[in-house]
């Protein structure tokens, strides 16, 4: 039932070239066509297919360490040779790990799977269900592999991070891909020390809002943008 309901909703915004979140029109102003995109969290596909009907001709990567779900999108996406599914989680160094998948009431919460314990667990209030019962609460656990960026050797024009508070760790493994290929970074729910992170690293942070590229704005998937981004971007950066 799950999946039918999934497989439905990528088949809307397939045929319909909407996009999953207004926050994914920013691709749109990038000189992105063509070029290599990285969905490091794919989940269900939703980034995969934003960036298809936001972008030209993208060759895309997707990294998803749930195997359930990794190997969903590899049958989904098997005749298409520009998309690629990865299911190694991305670490600073390499090393197997443990992915902590929640359910609630059996039913599987796979968009708050984290490599974090605390935040799989402590996600759980009466703000995401009525009635809620911590008695339905089980954590599953799954042994994956984890590898560093770098240790791919790609070079992405784009990284889409969406890995429940594992993003710093990630972009550690990477210091050699965002040195050398200089990509925009899209992030869901930054917090304060991510922000910091990549400030370090001259990126700056911004929500992309009515078309808009917001300084500081948080909002569900935001962007973080180097000087020669904002530079394309510069007629639509507020001020």
């Amino acid at each position: 039932m799950v999946e039918a309901k999934f497989a439905l909703h990528d088949a809307f915004f397939r045929s319909t070239g909407l996009l999953y979140k207004s926050d994914y029109g920013g691709l749109r102003h990038f000189n992105l066509d063509g070029k290599l995109l990285l969905d490091v969290g794919a989940n269900r596909g939703q980034s995969i297919t934003a960036f298809k009907n936001a972008v030209k001709d993208p060759q895309i990567v997707a990294f998803e360490p749930n195997p359930k779900l990794a190997a969903a999108l590899a049958r989904r996406h098997a005749g298409d040779a520009n998309v690629s599914i990865i299911d190694n989680a991305l670490c600073e160094t390499e090393q197997d790990i443990i992915l902590h998948m929640p359910y609630y009431n059996g039913f599987m919460l796979d968009g708050l799977a984290s490599l974090k314990l605390e935040e799989a667990r402590d996600w759980s209030s009466t703000e995401r269900f009525y009635f809620f019962s911590p008695d339905k609460v089980a954590i599953e656990t799954y042994r994956v592999h984890g590898r560093t960026l770098d240790s791919f050797g790609l070079k992405p024009a784009l990284i889409k991070l969406h890995i429940q508070r594992s993003e710093i760790e990630a972009l550690k493994g990477a210091t050699d891909t965002l040195r050398t290929s200089r990509p925009v970074i899209m992030s869901a729910w930054p917090w304060p020390a991510l922000v910091d992170y990549l400030a370090a690293n001259s990126y700056a942070y911004y929500g992309y809002v009515g078309g808009r590229f917001v300084p500081n704005h948080r909002s569900y998937m935001n962007w973080f943008l180097l000087p020669e981004h904002r530079e394309q971007v510069a007629h639509l950066l507020s001020h």
